[in-house]
């Protein structure tokens, strides 16, 4: 089934939204203000409260709102988060407000919004970041199905994607219960009272700042580099694997890695540590910490103790560097870890392992189902909102 299109300006009243200065007087008056952090929250629902909000005189000198039953779109960082407004909502200059102009069932055109977001964002301009015009915005062409068949449309995919998520937040607290599990089997295998606990300076000697130079050359052929999103607390992510030519890895040959290395993020998911696996012998790194292979301890008993819950706990309550979401070397270097007697270490290893790994898997299991059950949703809207599927 096809349907007439037409420009959106047809449609909606494009409202430009802004940014009232920092004056106190400005803020903290309970107008709603959206930004496209928050509407990414809210991506493709409704929005109703938002971080931070407006007085009237900060609404009235510096953004613009829009009342319930409209939409708001992010136009830039990114462009394509769409949310329906309840009630008076303002926004930032990163968004931009949709007024209905003519009788509409806004429901509709938020899935359709949804729907064509790379058409979106191939319509933004920009050197430093992509920005969606109003003129850009208002010129994009929609379908336009009569009310009945919009309002059916919204009714079907109301329902349908409500299953759809609240399978997907039942996916995602059983996920939280097995990192709860692993966190706990690791706090039980470790933090053995019959065991040491030493700073970790004193079990593998002073951690070091690996290099904070980000001017590489990339190289398909090169060496790979570790940054910190390769670093996860089950182990090393290839994605995203930067690969840095052979004069630039020889160049900051310091930080050079060996097998059993241990590397530690310091910004982000600050603290986070894995081991680095034979196959990246030799790998370089960037923006990280190194702590080299230990005789005292077995790495990877290093790195689930740097990844236990009460060593995070120790970070955050002693280090103001943690709590800015950063970490450095002498922050690692005081961290407590427990040192199991060296003839025990292999069956302690082998143990956590076995049962980190089954843990790992089932949740890999969940990861996969939920790309399904996102897939198949999206699959539902753009069939609904394009006429392949008939609803009505």
């Amino acid at each position: 089934m096809t349907w007439a299109e037409v420009p959106l300006r047809r449609l909606f009243k494009v409202v430009n939204g802004g940014t009232p200065t920092s004056d106190p007087g400005n803020w903290d008056g309970g107008i709603p203000w959206a930004t496209p952090v928050d509407l990414g929250r809210q991506n493709g629902r409704v929005i109703e409260t938002t971080d931070r909000t407006l007085s009237r005189r900060g609404l009235e000198t510096g953004s613009a709102t829009v009342p319930g039953g409209s939409l708001v779109l992010s136009t830039r960082a990114p462009i394509g988060y769409v949310a329906q407004t309840v009630g008076v909502v303002a926004f930032n200059q990163g968004c931009r407000g949709l007024v209905p102009v003519t009788p509409c069932d806004i429901r509709y055109y938020r899935y359709v919004l949804g729907n064509i977001v790379d058409r979106l964002q191939a319509r933004g301009v920009g050197s430093t970041f992509l920005e969606l015009t109003t003129d850009a915005l208002a010129s994009t062409r929609l379908s336009v199905p009569p009310p009945g068949a919009q309002r059916a449309i919204a009714d079907f995919l109301d329902v349908e994607t409500a299953q759809i998520d609240a399978l997907v937040a039942k996916k995602g607290q059983l996920l939280s219960l097995l990192e709860q599990r692993r966190i706990a089997v690791i706090d039980r295998e470790l933090w053995n009272p019959r065991y040491d606990l030493r700073r970790l300076k004193h079990v593998a000697g002073r951690p070091t700042s690996g290099n904070r130079d980000h001017s590489f050359t990339e190289s398909e052929e090169g060496v790979p580099c570790l940054r910190g999103l390769n670093v996860r607390d089950w182990g090393i992510d290839r994605r995203a694997l930067l690969r840095v030519s052979q004069e630039d890895a020889t160049r900051h040959r310091a930080t050079n890695l060996q097998a059993g290395d241990v590397v530690v993020v310091r910004s982000g998911n600050a603290g986070t540590a894995a081991v680095v696996p034979p196959d990246l012998d030799g790998a370089n790194c960037v923006d990280l910490i190194i702590i080299r292979r230990s005789v005292r301890l077995l790495p990877e008993l290093l790195c689930h103790g740097i990844n236990s819950a009460r060593s995070r706990s120790f970070v955050a309550a002693g280090s103001d560097n943690a709590a800015l979401g950063h970490f450095n070397a002498q922050d690692a270097g005081e961290l407590p870890v427990p040192v199991p007697p060296a003839e025990e270490q292999v069956g302690v290893k082998e143990r956590l392992e076995a049962t980190v790994a089954r843990i790992r898997q089932a949740s890999e299991r969940i990861h996969r189902q939920l790309a399904l059950l996102q897939e198949h949703r999206q699959a539902l809207i753009t069939a609904a909102v394009t006429g392949e599927l008939e609803v009505a």
